[in-house]
């Protein structure tokens, strides 16, 4: 199965605990009893029913969202960054509200502190709108494991006997042909498998022609979100069967076991380095 970033794990755990925290609350206003003796006790227990069942309903619909952000659901990332996004805009507008002052029937409230904190909840939102947004990250959704890698079988064709001769000729007929075995090549695959940062674990699958490693997600055929990786790192090309690595004047260099290479060919087991970011080769023929 395909590993979960730590940071969509602790993302799906706060939205979980928030929702737990948030029905837990809306089941509490709710058995809280009030008795009524006058309109006004009538409104407040009005008012704590439709607030007890809006925070059961938020809570519900949280504790779904941090369900699909844990199972990887593309629907739930969605979902994230649009909430995310309009608490981040409330956030920013009610915490520049407070710090600067709002006059209410004549009077002027201002919470300075209550305002920073709505701007540092805004920030931290941005931050987390950022984080689902990346490419690294977004590639994680919507996939639940490794793609399979298919190997080409070998293919049995029979040769049918051929036809009688034509009358009035009697001709005995010929034996039939013994069934022809023909094996087809087996097409080479393999895949590099990351083992350090954000996308450890991750496998990455190598073309029969040439595939092309980098930061650049306009050329590069693997993208890598690493600072040490340039916008066209590295290439894998496969000829005549074995797969060789050539490195493309990269400025932090391409290794393999440890040693700077400018081409050569890889081994089922090898550590490729393209500048920091660390991979292993695996091969079946």
């Amino acid at each position: 199965m395909q590993q979960r970033p730590t940071g969509i794990t602790v993302l799906a755990i706060v939205l979980i605990v928030g929702g737990v925290t948030l029905v837990a609350g809306g089941i509490g206003i709710l058995s809280i009893p009030l008795p009524v003796v006058d309109p006004l006790t009538q409104l407040v227990v009005n008012s704590s029913i439709v607030v007890g069942l809006v925070l059961v309903l938020l809570g519900a619909a949280e504790i779904a969202v941090g369900w699909g952000m844990w199972s990887l659901r593309e629907w739930a990332r969605i979902t994230t960054i649009v909430l995310f996004a309009l608490e981040a805009v409330l956030n920013l507008v009610g915490g520049v509200a407070l710090i600067i002052g709002v006059k209410l029937g004549g009077v002027s409230i201002s919470f300075p502190g209550v305002g920073i904190a709505l701007l540092l909840t805004a920030l931290i939102q941005g931050v987390v709108i950022w984080y689902l947004s990346k490419p690294d990250v977004v590639s994680y959704f919507g996939v639940h494991g490794p793609s399979s890698i298919s190997v080409v079988s070998s293919t049995i064709v029979s040769v049918p006997p051929p036809p009688p001769s034509p009358a009035p000729t009697v001709v005995p007929p010929s034996p039939p042909q013994p069934t022809e075995y023909y094996q087809l090549p087996p097409r080479p695959a393999a895949w590099l498998v990351a083992r350090n940062g954000p996308q450890a674990g991750k496998n990455f699958g190598l073309k029969a022609g040439e595939t092309t490693i980098g930061r650049d997600t306009r050329r590069a055929d693997i993208v890598l979100d690493a600072t040490t990786v340039s916008g066209e790192h590295a290439r894998v090309r496969c000829e005549e069967g074995q797969f060789f690595l050539y490195d493309l004047a990269s400025t932090n260099g391409t290794f393999i076991n440890n040693r700077q290479i400018q081409k050569q060919m890889l081994r089922d087991g090898d550590v490729v380095r393209f500048g920091q970011a660390e991979f292993v080769f695996k091969s079946v023929s």
